[in-house]
């Protein structure tokens, strides 16, 4: 199992960042390079309190053709399915390949720094492929498609929360009384 953690400040206070992000996550995506779209499936209450949202994520594609077909991916994407409750959102997320044999969960923390006048958002999550979730014709390429797959997460992950968490800022820093 690998872990992960990325850590992003912006000067814009932590309530309002989190609820642009949970709002607004499909026009915020626009601005990750990698991502063709966001659509929000389901929202629901849960518990009164908390809000349940599942999201379709769609990226461009930029895997080989030969390793698409060894993992058996059609189009690239995945379901992220999130529980936002008091400044976090506890998150997993489903591929459209791999299907059973890749979990992927954690959560977004959303805290005051900046002596209150910012936000600190903080990723954390773990990310574990099955052993032999390749066939065994294709097994000696199982450790590079891990690899690649960690790389994923480790790199590319965080860029992206600090796409979105920018994005988030510019957007609430753009409306004329601060509030969504």
């Amino acid at each position: 199992m690998k872990t992960f953690k990325s850590v992003v400040m912006v000067r814009t206070p932590p309530s309002a960042v989190y609820e642009c992000m949970r709002d607004h996550l499909p026009d915020l995506a626009r601005a990750i390079p990698d991502v063709d779209s966001v659509v929000e499936l389901h929202r629901g209450a849960a518990d009164g309190r908390a809000v349940e949202i599942l999201n379709e994520w769609r990226v461009r594609d930029h895997i080989p053709a030969a390793l698409k077909r060894l993992l058996g991916a059609g189009e690239l994407g995945w379901l992220d399915r999130g529980r936002w409750h008091d400044l976090t959102c506890s998150w997993s997320i489903e591929p459209f390949f791999l299907q059973g044999q890749i979990a992927c969960s954690g959560s977004t923390r959303f805290e005051p720094a900046m002596a209150g006048k910012g936000a600190r958002v903080t990723l954390e999550g773990t990310f574990e492929i099955k052993q032999g979730f390749l066939l065994s014709s294709a097994s000696v390429l199982e450790k590079p498609v891990l690899s690649f797959a960690e790389f994923i997460v480790t790199t590319v992950l965080p860029k992206n929360l600090r796409s979105l968490v920018e994005a988030a800022a510019s957007y609430v820093d753009r409306q004329p009384s601060k509030t969504l």
